[in-house]
C-alpha cells in the first residue's frame, strides 16, 4: 500500500514537472524553427540572386567572335523536320 502511494506521488511529480517544462520546449522549439527558416531564406536569397547575377553575366559574354573555322564556302543545307506529337 505504501509503495503504490509513493509510485502515484513519483508519477504526479513527473507530471507536474513536465508541464511545468513545456512551455520552455514550445518556446525553444518556436525559437529553433524561426532560426532554421530564416536561415534557409537567407540562403534561399543568396542563391538566387548569385543564379541571377551569373545569367546576367553570361548573357553579357555572349559577344559575336569570329570563329576559326570556315564556313563560308556558302553551301546551306536545308532540313524539313517533321512535327512529332
Amino acid at each position: 500500500m505504501l509503495w503504490t502511494i509513493v509510485g502515484i506521488g513519483i508519477f504526479i511529480a513527473i507530471i507536474r514537472f513536465f508541464i511545468y517544462l513545456l512551455p520552455f520546449i514550445i518556446v525553444a522549439g518556436l525559437v529553433a524553427y524561426i532560426i532554421f527558416k530564416g536561415k534557409m531564406a537567407f540562403a534561399k536569397k543568396k542563391y538566387k540572386n548569385e543564379a541571377y547575377n551569373s545569367y546576367n553575366q553570361s548573357q553579357n559574354q555572349n559577344v559575336y567572335e569570329k570563329s576559326s573555322i570556315d564556313d563560308s564556302n556558302g553551301e546551306v543545307i536545308d532540313v524539313d523536320y517533321k512535327e512529332v506529337d
